[in-house]
């Protein structure tokens, strides 16, 4: 590649590049707290309050999420932050999953290394959930580096590659317990790959002997791993045992009608749905990485490439793990995220195979083609990371927090100022849904408590918040004549029904 040509690339990464980072600092300010964000924040600020930190199997996934907060905290001596700022601090493995394709470039091709970088910064879904304050973002470098020291391992076989892969399975494991999904998805692109690959490495089968000792280093990478961090650092022995139980809970979670969605809802995820009238879409990242699949899988039929094998086995890694994702009735977006971290180096391989041209009018194309592409999912992206960052509307977003609670969040801080009680004022929140984020909003409140029926002494609290489903419980116990009533929206369809007592109101409007 000439040098005209390589400027140019230059200057399209790093305006993709700085797209995508003000894109996630902008969403990441912007977006109100998702129910589970709010959960995973309140854990981990127990964990940073000294409060400690079991692992529960009932949810909410794995540690590495809370200890990786603990760490910042004890290195950088800052006070905790806000969910904002904890989802800004995410953007630390995003920097880090960028690294690892760039290490991978002897594997893939350093042109395709910094175009997978690019495709990443640009994937709709990674602007919005890579500064998620969830496990997903931990989880795609974890697969991804699981990934590629198994890909690693199958070249070259050696203890030591066999113990990196077993760290490696061990850490993507304890950051979400759905990695059984994915490494049969990775499992399932090696067979299907070594049907077709011919005569090649992946039939150097080694002796049993060394099978047996390769087996028993991964074994032994994964477990010390998997018994660090679920046993809090030997603090709670019993967390290796609920991390196995915990399939229990999400064998029944994962056949949730409450969940659930059709087949295809990734495949119309990654490429375009029109909602209200709004045009999303994701078609422009998912184009590139078929063009690169095809191209891999083209190069490792025809030339036995090294390069085209191992993006041939992340597309297949991929593809499986989207089909297994699908053929289960639960689903939620953010899934997608460690899918499309195996994806991005398939799109970096077929830009590079397309730029690789040396007629001057293909490389025209192909930069121009990759430009207009660009602009298209820069588009898409503003749309549903920036502009309907927290509208129920946008595809990308999943039972998310309505813009209104907000203005709920506000009462509760001005009824705290102006009771009498302040930050021990008495408020109940009886609701048959998912309150959070409420609880994270509360979590200061000594008196706050929340019921799925209807406590004895509901008239003392000065302040109770209702969702429909429990009207008709607090209905007998409360005079409405003592109190103002509000509405305020959490999700989209629950809307929530605010009593504050007159005085309290009464000095609150006064105020204002």
């Amino acid at each position: 590649m000439n040098a005209a040509f390589k400027f140019a690339y230059i200057i399209l990464l790093a305006c993709v590049l700085i797209f995508a980072f003000s894109a996630r600092l902008e969403n990441a300010s912007l977006r109100l707290p998702h129910a589970d964000e709010s959960e995973q924040a309140t854990t981990a600020l127990k964990l940073l309050d000294g409060k400690g930190y079991k692992y529960n199997p009932d949810g909410p996934h794995g540690p590495t999420l809370y200890y990786y907060s603990l760490a910042k905290k004890i290195c950088t001596g800052s006070e905790n932050p806000d969910i904002a700022g904890m989802r800004k601090d995410m953007l630390f493995f995003t920097i880090l999953l960028m690294c690892s394709y760039l290490l991978c470039s002897p594997m893939l091709g350093r042109f395709a290394a910094w175009a997978a970088c690019g495709f990443l910064g640009l994937s709709g879904i990674a602007v919005i959930y890579s500064v998620y304050y969830v496990q997903e973002t931990i989880f795609a470098l974890a697969i991804f580096l699981t990934a590629t020291s198994l890909w690693s391992f199958i070249l070259k076989p050696s203890v030591r590659s066999a113990i990196l892969l077993g760290l490696c399975a061990g850490f993507a494991q304890a950051t979400k317990e759905t990695t059984v999904i994915m490494f049969a998805g990775m499992f399932a692109a090696l067979v299907l790959l070594a049907v077709f690959a011919g005569k090649s490495s992946l039939e150097k089968i080694p002796s049993l002997k060394k099978s047996l000792l390769y087996l028993g280093a991964a074994i032994a990478g994964f477990a010390l791993v998997f018994a660090v961090f679920y046993s809090s650092f030997g603090s709670n022995p019993r967390g290796i045992l609920d991390a196995v139980q915990c399939y229990v809970h999400f064998l029944g979670k994962s056949q949730s009608e409450a969940h659930s969605a059709p087949f295809y809802y990734y495949f119309a995820l990654l490429t375009t749905q029109k909602c209200e009238g709004v045009r999303f879409g994701e078609w422009a990242f998912t184009a590139t990485f078929i063009f690169g699949f095809i191209c891999a899988w083209l190069g490792l039929k025809k030339r036995r490439d090294t390069r085209a094998c191992y993006a041939v086995f992340l597309g297949l890694s991929s593809i499986f793990s989207i089909l297994l994702l699908s053929a289960i009735p639960y689903k939620t977006p953010w899934l997608l995220l460690p899918v499309v971290g195996l994806m991005c180096p398939v799109s970096g391989y077929g830009l590079q195979f397309a730029a690789g041209y040396k007629n001057i009018f293909i490389r025209i194309a192909v930069l121009l083609t990759i430009c207009i592409l660009a602009h298209f999912q820069i588009g898409a992206d503003m749309k549903s990371s920036l502009r309907y960052h927290s509208d129920p509307r946008n595809p990308y977003l999943y039972s998310h927090t309505v813009p209104d609670f907000a203005n709920l969040a506000a009462r509760i801080s001005q009824c705290v100022k102006f009771s009498d009680y302040k930050t021990d004022i008495p408020i109940a929140v009886i609701t048959q849904n998912s309150p959070w984020p409420l609880p994270y909003y509360t979590r200061e409140l000594r008196n706050a408590g929340y019921w799925n029926f209807s406590p004895q002494n509901l008239g003392i609290f000065d302040v109770v918040i209702i969702d429909g489903a429990s009207e008709q419980l607090v209905k007998p116990q409360l005079d409405d004549s003592l109190y103002e009533i509000e509405y305020f929206g959490l999700r989209e369809n629950l809307p929530l029904t605010v009593r504050i007592k007159k005085e309290l109101f009464n000095k609150i409007v006064s105020d204002e």
